[in-house]
């Protein structure tokens, strides 16, 4: 990443909203678990073939009514120095992996096709927010992907 451009304080981690109450103890400690198992029976032979035989087979997706009636609700949030805090919400209609990734993929080819690149003295690979700007954000709008900044209270 780019240190002069995040700072050195950059921290990123990841969490899952599971619910209220005593129902998110109980969620968490099934993923927890539901991933331990997970990975013990991918250890061993038997245990993949298992595995694999409870995957979707090529072609035996979600139907396209399932895949239309789906929705994403991302929410980052960004503390500052001063206790500051950002919220971004990102929502998408439309099946997350199918529809929702297809469509980010499909905007970002074409925003790279018709913009020119930045030329820049340093090599190497920077963070997406580098290369797309406004206009990519504004593509993504257009084919049904949000990205708002909202009060975190």
């Amino acid at each position: 990443m780019l240190p002069e451009t995040y700072g050195n304080k950059l921290e990123y981690q990841e969490y899952a909203a599971l619910g209220k109450g005593w129902t998110k103890a109980i969620m968490a400690k099934a993923m927890k678990a539901g991933f331990g198992l997970g990975f013990a029976c991918m250890q061993f032979n038997l245990g993949r073939k298992l595995f694999c035989k409870l995957l979707p087979k090529p072609g035996e997706g979600p139907s396209k009514k399932k895949r239309d009636s789906g929705y994403f609700n991302i929410k980052m949030v960004a503390l500052g120095d001063s206790d500051q805090k950002l919220m971004l919400e990102i929502r998408g209609k439309g099946d997350p992996g199918y529809g929702g990734t297809s469509k980010m993929l499909a905007v970002a080819g074409l925003h790279q096709a018709r913009e020119q690149w930045r030329p820049d003295s340093q090599p190497g690979n920077y963070p997406t927010a580098y290369n797309f700007d406004h206009r990519f954000r504004e593509s993504l709008a257009s084919e049904g992907i949000t990205f708002t900044i909202v009060d975190p209270s």
